[in-house]
């Protein structure tokens, strides 16, 4: 009960901060999205000249296997930069709406698979393509930001000897694609929080790369620029899955 204009004046600033406050975290989440893309670009320029001269074997010269992993970091160098470059425009193109879409070929997706394969192999892990539904509508450069996201999840998340499936299928005017992997389920108290900026949830990731708890929150604002949604979904025990719903696009 209020016993005063003092309380009044109080209730109705704390009304006025909170509804403030989400425009202000949004601006926030933004400056901090820019200055860590800019930061990240330093540390990765010299990575992609240290694997330049291995490739050059400046060092000597490498075996068939050592070739073949030079190889993938520098695709995945080369595709952490695409996605530094992309998250900077992304951050520019929120205020502008829903981004341009064209029809997407869902084979493109076999390039992500590619550049996760080493440490896929390494946990002895199986992925299965299952493309019903070829194409859909789409920004080209944000739909692989979010497909390498999920799929990079799969892979270090997933149980060791586990299967991810990548599945494409229409659902009426829609196109969904469920990427699931076998592994411990996420904890029910822990669904509704995970697509939340910063968020991590109880199971770590597994090896030297650390999560930021960014990447579904990007995702998902990522599929809704494109007029989608991105979602957790149930899933036969043992296993996870998300989904994402896109218009579909003429076959």
């Amino acid at each position: 009960m209020f016993t005063g204009p003092r309380e009044l004046r109080s209730v109705g600033k704390r009304i006025i901060w909170l509804s403030e406050r989400p425009a202000w975290l949004e601006s926030q989440r933004h400056q901090f999205l820019r200055h860590l893309s800019h930061e990240l670009k330093t540390p990765l320029a010299s990575m992609r000249e240290g694997t330049e001269l291995l490739a050059d074997r400046v060092a000597g010269p490498l075996t068939p296997e050592q070739q073949e992993i030079v190889e993938i970091l520098d695709s995945s160098s080369r595709n952490l930069q695409k996605l530094i470059e992309q998250l900077l425009d992304y951050n520019r193109k929120q205020a502008d709406g829903p981004v341009a879409r064209e029809a997407v070929d869902w084979w493109t997706v076999e390039n992500v698979v590619a550049a996760h394969s080493l440490p896929a192999r390494a946990k002895l892990m199986h992925t299965e393509l299952t493309l019903q539904a070829r194409r859909c509508l789409a920004e080209p450069a944000l739909l692989i930001s979010v497909m390498d996201n999920l799929y990079s999840n799969a892979v270090h998340y997933g149980a060791e000897s586990g299967n991810i499936r990548i599945h494409s299928y229409r659902h009426g005017e829609q196109v969904r694609i469920d990427v699931a992997n076998s592994g411990e389920p996420i904890p029910a108290a822990e669904k509704n929080m995970i697509f939340e900026p910063f968020y991590q949830g109880s199971h770590q990731r597994k090896g030297a790369v650390k999560g930021s708890g960014l990447g579904l929150s990007i995702a998902r604002d990522c599929v809704r620029q494109m007029q989608g949604e991105l979602s957790l979904v149930d899933a036969p025990a043992g296993q996870v899955c998300f989904r994402i719903t896109l218009p579909s696009a003429p076959e």
